[in-house]
């Protein structure tokens, strides 16, 4: 098979074509099982998990195994480890965090037998990930921060594909969101303004969109709803033309929990469904449970309280089932709202005193600070006066350490360098040339 055509393949997947013409997907497929047993359809083999695993990810999964298989035969030191690094992110897509962790631990090793800096970056990154997504912060800096140090220590990064690597953008970012959760917020958005003049440089529109995504999230934090909405639909637009489902599921959840603080959930409600549909289509328990928390808000928001209540413990359920320690605290919060309008105060705060222990255990502050003002209210309306003013100071506390005058002065800077820097660059309009590895999950 030449690689013309396995280039156009490749196009025809990332854009969506793929999906249109399943004559040329399928007969692109069979043209790659022909090819000879050597390293080169090993490539082909995962460059096939690499374009469908947002998609299909059982049917790019399969093809992992065959490249495991192949590379065994071939004693292809480098194929096996991104076999195992290939599976660790499917089983994660899957929610099943214990087997992600160990494929991810086996292709790290792997990797440094095989003496590849490029296996070692994906792995460090899509761990740091995990890490965060799982409210271990300080474990996620350390993968994180792994790659910054590979990255200064090598003067040059090859890569077979697509010669000279170098994607530190991603890591700046990942860096960004991890303070984001933390509370740290001019470190969040200094780090992700790095990352997106990064991508504006090298013209990687796709990760442009990431950089977007998070810009809109950490405005939304400082409740700047109008500019969340406008950073997040920039990034929803542009994983729509590249027909990326799975960061395109987790741009409309965010848009529709922007529409939601703005107490608009008649716009929020179709983004959810989308996220929701497509959270099915590509087995996505995070995306799932994502959407069903915040349309549980919808519908609280309607006053359908019996489906709130039904679609917010669906995706406790999910987020439990993935100990995904800071989303199940934040959906605790909106259950302990939701009981206190039906005026089951003594169940409202159990869930709250709940949300504070998880919070305080992985020191997300944001989630931390609307918990201690939730409590409070309820204490009062239970007529406990003195733990409802001290969980109002707890509050007050926690949420000035989040927003001080100093920092809200640095943040302004920082968004006022920003928005100059934008209007010098050309908007992320074009597609470059694609680029197959993206960041596994916000």
């Amino acid at each position: 098979m030449s690689s013309h055509i396995f280039d156009l393949f490749l196009f025809w997947v990332a854009t969506g074509q793929g999906q249109k013409n399943k004559k040329a997907l399928d007969s692109t497929i069979l043209a790659v099982e022909h090819m000879p047993d050597d390293t080169l359809k090993v490539g082909a083999y995962g460059t096939l998990f690499e374009v469908l695993q947002f998609n299909n990810p059982n049917l790019a999964n399969s093809y992992s195994k065959k490249a495991l298989n192949l590379s065994k035969k071939l004693d292809y030191k480098k194929g096996i480890a991104v076999s195992n690094f290939q599976f660790a992110d499917f089983y994660r897509s899957k929610g099943n965090i214990d087997s992600a962790r160990f494929y991810y631990e086996k292709a790290a090793n792997l990797g440094k037998e095989a003496n590849s800096i490029i296996i070692q970056l994906f792995v460090n990154h899509s761990r740091g990930d995990l890490e965060k997504s799982l409210g271990n912060y300080k474990k996620a800096l350390y993968f994180i921060n792994k790659n910054i140090e590979i990255y200064d220590q090598t003067d040059t990064i090859y890569r077979a594909q697509s010669g000279k690597f170098n994607l530190i953008g991603s890591e700046f970012e990942a860096i960004g969101s991890i303070h984001k959760e933390l509370g740290n917020y001019q470190i969040a958005l200094s780090e992700t303004l790095k990352a997106l003049n990064f991508f504006i440089k090298i013209k990687d529109t796709l990760r442009q969109a990431d950089a977007m995504k998070q810009l809109g999230s950490i405005e939304s934090i400082l409740m700047n709803y109008e500019s969340a909405i406008e950073h997040g639909k920039i990034a929803h637009e542009i994983y729509d033309s590249y027909n990326d489902k799975q960061y395109k599921a987790f741009a409309a959840n965010d848009i529709g929990s922007y529409y939601l603080a703005l107490n608009q959930s008649a716009n929020a409600e179709p983004f959810l469904n989308e996220a929701l549909k497509i959270s099915k289509e590509i087995a996505s328990k995070e995306i799932e449970a994502h959407a069903l928390s915040n349309l549980g808000e919808v519908y609280f928001a309607l006053d359908e309280f019996d489906k709130s209540d039904s679609l917010l413990k669906e995706g406790l359920k999910i987020y439990r089932e993935l100990d995904y320690k800071k989303d199940i605290s934040s959906t605790l919060n909106k259950l302990s709202i939701l009981e206190k309008e039906m005026n089951k105060l003594n169940k409202a705060t159990a869930y709250l005193d709940e949300s504070i222990r998880t919070a305080n255990e992985i020191g997300a502050k944001d989630i931390l600070s609307k918990a201690y003002s939730l409590r409070s209210a309820v204490h009062q309306e239970l007529g406990n006066y003195k733990s409802a003013l001290d969980d109002f100071k707890l509050f007050k506390s926690t949420n000035d350490t989040l927003f001080n005058t100093t920092k809200s002065q640095q943040i302004e800077e920082l968004r006022t360098i920003y928005d100059t820097e934008k209007k010098n660059n050309k908007s992320p309009n074009k597609k470059p040339k694609l680029i197959f590895w993206k960041k596994k999950k916000r």
